[in-house]
């Protein structure tokens, strides 16, 4: 073999042998040494593991009307490195979806693997973008839409809230990725809230895929029933509302409790939030019945009257000197005084005449540690129990950081703070016949087939006995009947209660102010058998009435008078027969000026007016109201001027707007 041939084939060999060594070297590295990590990563390529949220479960009121809820919808998603055009994709697009043009350019143009375009589009908007994805008339269709395409459809569920603002501050909400930030949402996530299902994606070289399911979920989404009663929410609000504005109050609350069950029935705020904005900031997202504390004033009162009946440190027969008109001066050099000009009461007088003289004298019978374990027992300077975030336990200072005045301060509700729920929960406990049952919201969980597992009942106690309870509840009667109270009457009702006006602290902390009130009103009816406690509290009413017999009782007369009529609660008592102006139009809401009030014994001329004018007008002459129809009254029977005795019925007949 010719050399130069021979040294061909060796140089030949030599390269096709380093060629073998180099590629069997690579197979070794690719196949052997580092299999498990390029196994690894073509599995990543080529499957893809991931779960999908199950839909969250529905929010309910007690009789299964809806107050939150998960619905499906569809959003515009993008792999902006798939879209070959941005710009004309951006020009179909606009105009479409809720984002400029050259916003949309933006993101088709971004380094991320995927966008959102528009999330939670309505029904007509997504038919109309999915139209866009379709070839009409044999011309292209306008954008590349569907699976492993440019474009393309995700299924999301978005919260709704279908009542609007309504108990907004209870339910709470869920943001927009379905995770609970307040209230009710928030406290009950993990029952609304089911496990994910997973599933495994399987690709292939064309990005093809088919899924299938390896885990469903343990546990499943389930709805949530709440105590709360939609028609009553909306009677409180609708009353809150008007309240405020008559007032010119900067904050209120109401309540309404079932004081068997500690259920509340319903819990509304001003000011309150829409979710439909974003500009709900500061105190318009606090729950003020639960997350505000305030020094009660004289609807504390309640608190160591019991206190004292209970230990028998007072006797109900007993008269106790009120100073008659004069301040009654403390050893500390304190002046206590009454706003009117009392001599020797019963307790059951001081009560109803809401003596802070009396009051401090009774308190002045119980020691200490016997008044501060008393005020804990009935469930103050701790949190209710109930099953919302953020509550906050009041204030009561122990015994050592009392101050000089703070026993006789306790003894008309200052140097305490409590909350609305705290408080209308005491007088629930009064109504209870001595027994407290800790507030509830969450009524029980609801399957997809409507069956309720209820939750477990509120823990109860003891507070006082019933004897003390019953006695108390009678005291809360002469209140309404003869005292400070009388604006909150309900013609056939026996209604106990108790107003309080309290001072709120000064801008600087140091003392009271002179011109800032918080005004309430909390009582309960029947009281032969009491169906609901109603609160109703109003933070800095502006305006010459600011006590709360005047502006709060009314309030609490009225949602009273029509939540009884909707639970359709029998009456308990006859109207009184005493004939005159009763004390309800003495002080009749602004509405219905006290000079339009006619002869007593004779029916007022209502015609014209709304039926909320008309029914407060009647009802505060001791008539029982039978109403037909909306809006602005047209006729009434009896005729105005006919002589009635309170009591009778008057028949209205509206129609209009109203």
């Amino acid at each position: 073999m010719p050399r130069v041939l021979r040294n061909r084939l060796i140089l030949l060999c030599v390269v096709v042998g380093l060629a073998t060594g180099l590629i069997g070297s690579r197979l070794y590295s690719l196949q052997v040494k580092h299999h498990a990590r390029f196994t690894e990563r073509a599995t990543e390529q080529h499957q893809a593991e991931y779960s999908i949220r199950s839909r969250r479960g529905a929010l309910l009121d007690r009789h299964g009307r809806t107050l939150a809820v998960s619905l499906e919808t569809q959003s515009l998603s993008a792999h902006p490195h798939r879209v070959a055009n941005a710009t004309e994709a951006a020009d179909v697009l606009a105009g479409k979806i809720a984002m400029p043009r050259g916003q949309i350019i933006e993101q088709l143009e971004s380094k991320k693997s995927f966008v959102y375009l528009h999330r939670f589009l309505e029904a007509e908007t997504a038919r109309s973008i999915e139209r866009l994805g379709r070839s009409t008339d044999g011309q292209p269709a306008l954008l590349d839409i569907g699976e492993n395409r440019p474009f393309w459809f995700q299924r999301e569920t978005k919260r709704r809230y279908p009542r609007g603002p309504v108990a907004s501050h209870v339910i709470g909400f869920a943001n927009i990725d379905g995770d609970a930030r307040e209230g009710a949402e928030i406290r009950f996530d993990d029952v609304l809230q089911g496990d994910p299902t997973s599933y495994l994606e399987l690709k292939d070289a064309k990005n093809g895929s088919i899924r299938q399911v390896v885990r469903e979920p343990e546990k499943l989404s389930s709805d949530v029933r709440l105590t709360l009663d939609l028609s009553l929410q909306h009677l409180l609000e609708r009353e809150l509302d008007d309240a405020v504005r008559r007032t010119g109050a900067k904050a209120a609350t109401a309540i309404i409790l079932d004081p068997k069950s500690g259920q509340v029935l319903a819990m509304a705020n001003r000011p309150t939030i829409d979710r439909s904005t974003r500009a709900n900031r500061g105190d318009s997202r606090t729950n003020r019945a639960i997350e505000h504390y305030f020094e009660p004033g004289s609807t504390f009162k309640i608190v160591p009257m019991a206190l004292g009946l209970e230990t028998g440190s007072i006797t109900p027969g007993e008269r106790i000197y009120c100073q008659d008109g004069k301040p009654y001066r403390t050893e500390y050099g304190r002046e206590i005084n009454d706003v009117g000009k009392n001599g020797m009461l019963t307790p059951r007088m001081i009560l109803a005449k809401s003596s802070n003289i009396g009051m401090v004298k009774i308190n002045r019978r119980l020691d200490s540690e016997t008044l501060r374990e008393g005020i804990l027992r009935f469930g103050f300077g701790r949190r209710t129990g109930i099953e919302l975030p953020a509550e906050t336990p009041g204030s009561l200072s122990a015994v050592k950081d009392w101050s000089p005045y703070t026993h006789d301060s306790l003894a008309f509700g200052q140097e305490i703070g409590a909350t609305a729920l705290q408080m209308a929960s005491a007088m629930a406990t009064i109504a209870n016949d001595g027994v407290r049952v800790e507030p509830r919201i969450g009524l029980g969980a609801q399957d997809s087939a409507g069956g309720v597992e209820l939750f477990e009942p509120a823990p109860a106690h003891f507070v006082v006995s019933v004897q003390t309870a019953r006695r108390v509840r009678s005291m809360l009667e002469e209140v309404v009947e003869k005292g400070s109270g009388s604006a909150a009457r309900l013609p056939g009702y026996r209604v106990a209660g108790k107003s309080g006006t309290a001072q709120k602290r000064a801008a600087d902390g140091k003392g009271y102010s002179g011109t800032d009130f918080f005004a309430s009103f909390v009582g309960f009816a029947p009281a032969s058998d009491p169906e609901l406690v109603v609160l109703v509290a109003l933070d800095t009413p502006r305006g010459t009435r600011r006590q709360g017999g005047e502006i709060a009782a009314p309030v609490f007369a009225r949602i009273l008078a029509e939540a009884l009529q909707y639970l359709r609660v029998p009456k308990d008592a006859e109207p009184p027969l005493a004939v005159g102006v009763p004390a309800m139009a003495q002080k009749a809401p602004a509405d219905v000026p006290v000079a339009e009030v006619p002869t007593p014994g004779k029916v007022p001329d209502v015609r014209k007016r709304t039926l909320r004018e008309a029914i407060a007008t009647l009802s505060a002459h001791g008539y029982r109201v039978r109403v037909q129809g909306r809006g602005t009254v047209v006729r009434q029977t009896p005729e105005p001027g006919t002589a009635l005795a309170p009591g009778g019925v008057c028949d209205l007949l509206a129609g209009g707007a109203g």
